[in-house]
């Protein structure tokens, strides 16, 4: 398997920088639990991070689907109930006994 010159550079780097050696010196155990935060713990974060702002953008779309839905129908029963009132009130104004009182 072919490494190109710049990632000899990189890995010849990091074996030469203060991680790597600090990372030689670790126990096994210490490199066990590094190894392991590493692997699965830091992608399962970044995956439920990622889940986390899709659900909330999904909900915040179907609570103002859903408020919008409420709101005109809040209004249909509104004007309904005015109507009615309206129309009581004008039978009301036009009552033969009410006009003679």
């Amino acid at each position: 398997m072919l490494i190109s010159a710049g990632k000899k550079r990189f890995l010849i780097k990091i074996k030469e920088s203060k991680m790597g050696n600090s990372f030689k010196k670790m126990s096994f155990k210490s490199k066990l639990i590094f190894s392991f935060i590493f692997v699965s713990i830091i992608p399962i974060l970044l995956v439920q991070s990622i889940s986390y702002f899709n659900t909330t953008s999904a909900m915040k779309e179907n609570v103002n689907e859903l408020i919008t839905y409420n709101l005109a129908q809040t209004e249909k029963n509104l004007n309904t109930t005015l109507n009615s009132y309206m129309d009581i009130l004008y039978q009301i104004y036009t009552d033969d006994e009410i006009i003679e009182l």
